[in-house]
């Protein structure tokens, strides 16, 4: 972890952000028209980086290079949900989505929070089953009808 620093994101990180979200999101190998159809959900703004959402990114101290983020959301004094975890593909499978997950659980714990709900991607469902999430169901996609994404659940 020396080599990385987890930061609240600010106001000017939303078109950072939401380019990592789609690179990131391209990496699995979606189309370009799946992609477009994903785009207005996986873009972030300064409006959405200063409501009660939290966001926090990873840099890379060194370069001072944004490798992930991620976003969660309280939908009451017992449960948070995981909005967004997102990696600049070329840091895919060193260890910074391990990295910002166990923050996301840090901060949800400080708060006595009792299940962190994840609306998985199906590319990243056996990484959140490996850091101990459970199935709980399916959620309908926000961006593409008729699409369901695995309904996680950690709990705290």
């Amino acid at each position: 972890m020396s080599d990385y620093t987890i930061q609240q994101a600010g106001l000017d990180d939303a078109p950072i952000l939401s380019d990592l979200a789609l690179k990131s999101k391209a990496h699995w190998g979606y189309n370009q028209i799946f992609l477009d159809n994903c785009k207005a959900e996986l873009t972030y703004t300064a409006e959405q980086l200063n409501s009660k959402q939290w966001c926090f990114k990873v840099v890379k101290n060194l370069e001072q290079e944004v490798v992930g983020f991620y976003a969660i959301h309280y939908v009451s004094n017992q449960q948070a949900e995981l909005n967004a975890l997102f990696i600049e593909p070329k840091f895919i499978g060193q260890g910074i989505g391990k990295i910002l997950l166990s923050d996301v659980i840090q901060q949800t714990k400080k708060l006595q929070l009792s299940e962190l709900i994840i609306h998985s991607d199906p590319y990243a469902e056996d990484f959140y089953l490996s850091q101990g999430a459970i199935k709980i169901g399916e959620t309908e996609s926000g961006s593409i009808p008729d699409r369901f994404l695995p309904l996680l659940c950690i709990k705290l």
